[in-house]
């Protein structure tokens, strides 16, 4: 248990939650191996760069770019759909 400034208060202590580091490694693995897997089988689709190695979220604004000025220049309608999600 933390303890926090008021001690005679049971609401000063919170719990610490320490994970094993078997489950540790155990997460890892399955990750990485995961991971490998969807890559080798080409099973991550483009439009997921944001979580991917060497891929970030600037990726889809050029993406998103290169579709609009597509459009523009052969002038026919785009279509774009934006959203974000706030946790």
């Amino acid at each position: 248990m933390l303890i926090q400034e008021d001690l005679p208060l049971s609401g000063s202590y919170r719990p610490i939650y320490l994970l094993s580091t078997t489950e540790i490694a155990c997460k890892k693995l399955a990750f990485q191996r995961l991971y490998w897997f969807l890559e080798i089988h080409d099973l991550l689709p483009l439009s997921q760069a944001g979580f991917q190695k060497n891929c970030s979220t600037i990726d889809q604004l050029v993406r998103q770019e290169h579709t609009i000025q597509g459009a523009l220049k052969e002038s026919s309608p785009g279509l774009s759909f934006v959203y974000q999600i706030y946790f």
